[in-house]
């Protein structure tokens, strides 16, 4: 697939175009290429995502849905699937909250 859109003209008329917008600096967004990509170490990777993903510690969930907010089986619910040492803060956000949120 990266071979295919790298031999794409249009493709490497946008990279074109990025180069001149934003003279190749290292923050422009681009898709990876085949150099990197093999770059990429599958054992750093897993390891990376094991470290951060092995305990929801610090996250912020939010519940968005149609729910009484005054129910406390969401929260309930929440921390038992995602917290039971209270670590994590669940945001409870109801649909009505939405719906006027807008206005």
């Amino acid at each position: 697939m990266v071979r295919n859109r790298a031999a794409a003209p249009e493709q490497r008329f946008a990279e074109a175009v990025a180069d001149a917008l934003y003279e190749s600096h290292p923050y422009e967004l681009r898709a990876p290429n085949e150099k990197d990509l093999n770059k990429i170490d599958l054992d750093r990777s897993l390891a990376v995502y094991r470290r951060r993903f092995a305990s929801a510690k610090g996250m912020t969930f939010i519940v968005v849905g149609d729910f009484d907010p005054a129910v406390a089986d969401v929260q309930k619910t929440a921390r038992r699937y995602l917290d039971k040492d209270n670590y994590v803060q669940v945001v409870l956000v109801p649909e009505a909250k939405l719906k006027t949120a807008g206005k």
